[in-house]
């Protein structure tokens, strides 16, 4: 059985996952606009993926209509069942505990932000110019298929998340646009953190926390976790700027 993960070293709900789960992790640990912290389940959920699924459903919602619009644009019922997936299958094989209330709430938030997040991001980039092109996708393409080590590995992939080589590249395309992006309007591969940022985030860690090792021993790890919170914080305020400047509806 897992041990539980202390509060502060839970994630925030940022999913670390493969680019066919969702997006690439770079975009992903973009585009939630909040921190939820899960508790991680000390026994394994007996539940399967699909009543998780049923859970989170929500009856209220017009199984026809959109589950939000972002300026006009609509976004699916089938997207956000198709989400919901992804993030359900990914957070049950780290062990988190699916039945869980404060959780299955978690989780819808966290798939109705990233459809609209990445929607408002394609669309600014749209309005940039920004596109991509048939041998930038090809070679994302070839990346996933070198990834999965053949392609019939990479059709029952997709098969069992419901999807398809078009939808695939599709989603591609959108990753490889978000990313396009943010990276032109925020600029956050430029982002750095200092040697005073890293040792005052140590002294404050080795307070409370005596097990750690020495500063050096600690510091790529330190580096890598305020450099990553940076980053996030770069384009999170992009985003909260698109939205702030956008006509965004939730409907579920």
């Amino acid at each position: 059985m897992p041990a539980p993960v202390p509060k502060e070293d839970q994630p925030n709900f940022i999913i670390r996952h493969k680019r066919l789960i969702i997006l690439v992790l770079l975009i992903t640990g973009f585009l939630f606009g909040g921190n939820y912290y899960l508790t991680r389940s000390t026994e394994k959920s007996p539940r399967s993926t699909a009543s998780v699924l049923d859970s989170l459903e929500d009856s209220t919602v017009d199984e026809n209509g959109p589950i939000a619009t972002v300026n006009g644009v609509a976004i699916s019922r089938a997207d956000y069942q198709k989400t919901l997936k992804k993030l359900t299958g990914q957070l049950s094989r780290d062990g988190y505990d699916l039945s869980n209330t404060k959780i299955v709430a978690q989780v819808r938030q966290q798939a109705i932000a990233t459809l609209v997040n990445t929607e408002l991001i394609v669309q600014d980039a749209r309005e940039h110019g920004r596109s991509v092109s048939s041998a930038e996708l090809t070679a994302a393409y070839g990346d996933v298929l070198e990834e999965m080590g053949s392609e019939e590995v990479l059709f029952l992939t997709l098969q069992d998340a419901g999807s398809n080589e078009k939808e695939l590249r599709a989603e591609l395309e959108r990753e490889l646009l978000v990313k396009k992006h943010l990276e032109a309007m925020t600029d956050y591969k430029s982002i750095t953190v200092s040697e005073e940022e890293i040792r005052a985030y140590f002294d404050v860690l080795i307070i409370n926390n005596t097990d750690l090792a020495s500063y050096e021993a600690e510091k790529p790890e330190l580096r890598a976790k305020l450099l990553a919170d940076k980053r996030q914080q770069a384009v999170s305020d992009f985003i909260q700027t698109l939205r702030s400047e956008a006509e965004v509806e939730i409907h579920i």
